[in-house]
């Protein structure tokens, strides 16, 4: 079961890979560290709600657009466990 860090670090990642940079360019991007950034995209960071927001306007997503994926993930993962 995938907890709620990994799927923010699976959809920051995804992003890094969609704009073809390498785990350091996208931390220079961010103004983060490149091993802070790797911990992240493993689901192992914990973040402040500041932190996370800073880190989600500088990749270009409103709070909403970034949490839908998320809120998703949760909303069928509980609708196929209510179906059985």
């Amino acid at each position: 079961m995938k907890n709620s860090a990994e799927i923010y670090g699976f959809i920051i990642k995804s992003e890094r890979e969609k704009r073809k940079l390498s785990l350091q360019a996208f931390a220079n991007l961010l103004e983060i560290e490149k091993g802070y950034l790797w911990n992240i995209e493993k689901g192992r960071a914990n973040m402040t709600c500041k932190y996370f927001d800073r880190l989600i306007t500088k990749i270009g997503y409103s709070p909403k657009e970034f949490f839908m994926p998320v809120l998703n993930y949760y909303i069928n993962k509980t609708n196929s466990i209510n179906k059985n």
